[in-house]
């Protein structure tokens, strides 16, 4: 289940500012599991299932975008600039798809040919969309649109891992949570994380929830040796301890102090599950549950993150095991919540 829902996330174009499509599959994924589902007018998806004791609540967030491009200028060629945090050294060759009031029009991100008896072109790198530039405007958003692969049994590549592999996992979350809970819980497929987490921000000004927990992708550092390699894909969820992201030209700086109780149940659930489980303390990042805590200062927050490989390019990859594993640690955390 949740391995075909995945596949189907991740193929669906969702860059920050143009989530709709990806929330309204999120809308119909939830429905049948929540007691209401609603769309802001931001776009943020919210599902709500009653509790016992309606007084308090949990948020479930996950975030719809992904990093994404945008056109600067079209010329014989189209110009495009990053949005989100993407290192550009993954971009050469990677097939693309602009998505322009004429429908989705595919390309390619080129630069000058390693042939050419002088390359001065600085490094510049563009997208060739053939003969259809006319077809495309300044402002169109574009998404990455690699084909999905398994790389094993468990093992996913693909673009937009982050964070539909954290919808997936809320979707899971409310087909699998029996009966009603102790709490109201909200399940919120949130907007725009990855230009500064405003669909999480507006969410909890308007739900102020007691507990808030960010489902997300960290980064697994097993693809090389370092000292960061204890976090590894298959390695089991991570809960994080600390985050903070430093002022600069595109983040804000925001800090994360996440809840020491709400961190220790996600760790005391996993425990009494056998489950693997790990913590990390992060520098360079945010989740949403920074803008939450900003907006909401009285909601305790934790996060818990999948680990995957290769953050922000076209082929994130994750074990689904993690997932799997975070669902069941998710379910119990509930039944404990008090």
């Amino acid at each position: 289940m949740l391995h075909d829902l995945l596949l189907d996330l991740v193929a669906i174009p969702g860059p920050s500012g143009d989530e709709a499509r990806v929330a309204q599959r999120l809308h119909r994924e939830l429905a049948p599991f929540a007691d209401e589902v609603s769309m802001d007018k931001m776009g943020n998806v919210i599902a709500r299932k009653d509790g016992a004791d309606p007084v308090r609540s949990l948020m479930l967030i996950a975030h719809t975008d992904e990093v994404s491009l945008v056109v600067q200028r079209v010329d014989e060629v189209v110009w495009f600039d990053i949005v989100g945090w993407i290192d550009p050294a993954c971009l050469m060759g990677t097939p693309v798809v602009v998505l322009t009031d004429n429908g989705e029009v595919p390309g390619v991100v080129c630069s000058s040919s390693a042939h050419s008896p002088t390359r001065d072109d600085g490094g510049e790198l563009w997208i060739d969309v053939g003969e259809r530039t006319a077809d495309v405007s300044v402002g169109d958003p574009i998404v990455f649109a690699p084909n999905a692969r398994w790389l094993g049994e468990h093992v996913l590549a693909s673009k937009a891992i982050d964070d539909r592999i954290g919808c997936a996992i809320l979707v899971e979350v409310a087909r699998r949570l029996e009966g009603v809970p102790r709490h109201t819980i909200y399940f919120a497929g949130v907007v725009q994380e990855e230009v500064g987490s405003f669909g999480a921000r507006f969410v909890a000004e308007k739900l102020r929830p007691d507990w808030a927990i960010a489902i997300d992708t960290t980064g697994a550092r097993d693809a090389r040796a370092d000292r960061y390699r204890e976090v590894a894909i298959g390695s089991g969820p991570v809960v994080r301890r600390f985050q903070m992201a430093q002022p600069t030209s595109l983040y804000p700086a925001v800090v994360l102090f996440p809840s020491k109780r709400l961190s220790k149940l996600l760790i005391a659930s996993a425990q009494e599950l056998s489950l693997p489980v790990s913590q990390d303390a992060f520098r360079h990042t945010f989740t949403d549950t920074a803008l939450v805590q900003l907006a909401s200062p009285e909601t305790e927050c934790a996060n818990l993150h999948i680990p995957r490989r290769y953050s922000h390019s076209p082929y994130e990859v994750v074990d689904l095991r993690d997932a799997e594993r975070a669902v069941d640690i998710l379910l119990r955390t509930i039944e404990k919540l008090d």
